[in-house]
C-alpha cells in the first residue's frame, strides 16, 4: 500500500492570448486556511513564457457608502512574491504561503475582503523560426562539433497580467501552533 495521499490538481483556468495558449494553472485545493501553502502548477502552452510572476494579493473593497475620498474603494496588499524565469520550461510549480496574521475572506455591509494570485506572464515574440538564444560559428575539432552559444541581443516580449481567485476562511489554533513549530524547525541555524 502507497502510505501517502495523492493530490489531485484541480484546473483553475487557462491564460490565452489572440495569439496562442500561455499556460494551464492548476491548484490543488479550491479553498485555504490561513497559514497554508498554495501550490500553483504551471504548464505552458504554444507561446514562449520568459518569465511568470506570481503574487498573493488581499483585496479589501469598501462598500460606496462607507468611502472617505472617492476612487478609494479597492486596497490591494500583497503578502508574497515569487518570480520565476521559465525559458525553455514546459511546466513548473510554485509555493505561495498565506500568512498566519492576515484577515481571511469575508464580506459586511461595509467591507469586502477577498484574495487573489496574480499572475504576470512575460512572453517572447519570436518568429517561428527563431530561438531564444542564437547559435554563432559552428566548428569542427578533433573533440566533435564546437558551438559558440550565446543569447540575442533584443528580445521582444510583452506582459500578460491574469488575477485568480481564491477563497482563504479562518484556521483553528492548534494548527496555528503546528505551522508556527514547523516553521521554527525549518530554519537555516548558522
Amino acid at each position: 500500500k502507497q502510505w501517502y495521499q495523492r493530490r489531485v490538481a484541480i484546473t483553475a483556468g487557462e491564460v490565452k492570448t489572440s495569439e496562442g495558449l500561455v499556460s494551464i494553472v492548476r491548484l490543488t485545493k479550491g479553498a485555504y486556511r490561513l497559514g497554508d501553502p498554495i501550490e500553483v502548477n504551471l504548464e505552458f502552452g504554444d507561446l514562449q513564457c520568459v518569465q511568470v510572476t506570481l503574487k498573493l494579493q488581499a483585496l479589501e473593497t469598501l462598500s460606496p457608502e462607507s468611502e472617505v475620498r472617492e476612487g478609494t474603494d479597492t486596497r490591494c496588499t500583497t503578502h508574497d512574491t515569487k518570480t520565476i524565469q521559465c525559458i525553455h520550461t514546459r511546466s513548473t510549480a510554485v509555493t505561495l504561503h498565506i500568512p498566519l496574521n492576515v484577515v481571511n475572506s469575508f464580506s459586511t455591509n461595509i467591507v469586502l475582503v477577498r484574495w487573489q494570485v496574480h499572475f504576470d506572464f512575460v512572453i517572447a515574440h519570436l518568429p517561428q523560426t527563431a530561438e531564444i538564444v542564437d547559435a554563432g560559428l559552428t566548428s569542427v575539432s578533433a573533440k566533435g562539433l564546437d558551438c559558440d552559444w550565446r543569447p540575442l541581443d533584443t528580445l521582444n516580449v510583452s506582459t500578460l497580467s491574469w488575477e485568480l481567485p481564491i477563497r482563504v476562511v479562518p484556521t483553528l489554533p492548534q494548527y496555528i501552533a503546528t505551522i508556527a513549530w514547523q516553521r521554527t524547525q525549518t530554519k537555516d541555524t548558522v
